[in-house]
């Protein structure tokens, strides 16, 4: 029978995205981390392989907290230029401001050779120029059918 995780990958790869958050994306290592997390190095290599695997799940993590948090607020957002402003002031306020906003998602963006983060990165680009349009659809329909 396998032995139990005393923390769960969503746990270790949540520390790992503080470190890089605080410390730029090179300074996740699996010794870095096994401080951070209290594992150790070789459990944490176990676990995720290799250095490149364990930076991939960990802005794949942060990606899906992005695009859940995106979604939820995008369903309780109006549909008005002022919802627009609503959601995009919602989104950077757990970042402390649009400086940290804008380099959390440098972040989730680092590694721009990677093709799975860099789908996930146009998704959720695409997903919030969608829900961003959708909120001015009324002025621009206003905007025509008023002859201006």
């Amino acid at each position: 029978m396998p032995r139990q995780k005393s923390q769960s990958d969503e746990d270790v790869l949540e520390a790992a995205h503080r470190l890089i958050h605080r410390h730029g994306p090179e300074a996740l290592t699996f010794e870095r981390l096994s401080k951070n997390c209290g594992l150790s190095g070789s459990t944490l290599v176990q676990r995720f392989k290799n250095k490149a695997t364990l930076r991939q799940r960990t802005l794949l993590q942060a990606w899906d907290r992005l695009d859940a948090k995106t979604t939820t607020l995008a369903d309780a957002t109006p549909r008005t230029p002022a919802g627009a402003i609503e959601l995009l002031v919602a989104l950077s306020r757990d970042y402390g401001g649009i400086e940290s906003y804008a380099e959390g998602l440098l972040v989730l963006r680092e590694d721009l050779r990677d093709p799975v983060l860099r789908a996930r990165g146009a998704s959720w680009k695409a997903s919030l120029c969608n829900i961003l349009d959708s909120c001015f659809a009324s002025v621009a329909t206003r905007r025509w059918t008023s002859g201006c």
